[in-house]
């Protein structure tokens, strides 16, 4: 019988161990606190607004070569810059260039949450500390007492 009593009382203990998560608990009672008190909870709103510039791409266009010929500096666009063209007269070369045009990519979002705001009251922490001296002092003063009985036990002589 005591076997057994062992036993079921082991296995009640095994059982309830997993379900006594800390997380698990802490968040049970948020929930408790957050439907007996609604406005404790805050929705807060976190805006996102980025702008990343990335660099350009490398492009080629067709330019008449009529108007380089004739002294003149060609521009001629692409979709990711422009393209310049032109002589250069002092020992007849030919300069070309290639402005990339910078690339914006903007991200925009915002991300909302629920924010439990708890109002902190600064006395709170000296009552939690006198509830536990009071129940310090009064273990205490029970094992002096149970003390007290046993040496007041142990020093009487029974006469029968």
């Amino acid at each position: 019988m005591k076997t057994s009593l062992k036993i079921f009382l082991l296995a009640v203990a095994m059982a309830a161990m997993p379900a006594c998560s800390a997380q698990k608990r802490a968040e049970r009672h948020v929930r408790k606190a957050v439907a007996l008190c609604p406005e404790l909870v805050q929705v807060k709103a976190h805006p996102i607004d980025t702008v990343l510039t990335a660099p350009g791409y490398a492009d080629c266009t067709l330019v008449p070569m009529g108007e380089v010929l004739k002294g003149k500096t060609v521009f001629a666009a692409t979709n990711h810059g422009t393209v310049v063209v032109g002589p250069i007269q002092a020992d007849s070369t030919l300069r070309v260039g290639f402005i990339a045009a910078p690339q914006k990519v903007r991200y925009q979002d915002t991300i909302s949450y629920s924010q439990v705001a708890v109002v902190t009251d600064p006395k709170a922490g000296h009552r939690a500390e006198a509830v536990w001296r009071s129940i310090g002092f009064t273990l205490l003063g029970v094992v002096i007492g149970f003390v007290a009985l046993i040496v007041i036990a142990l020093k009487s002589k029974i006469v029968d």
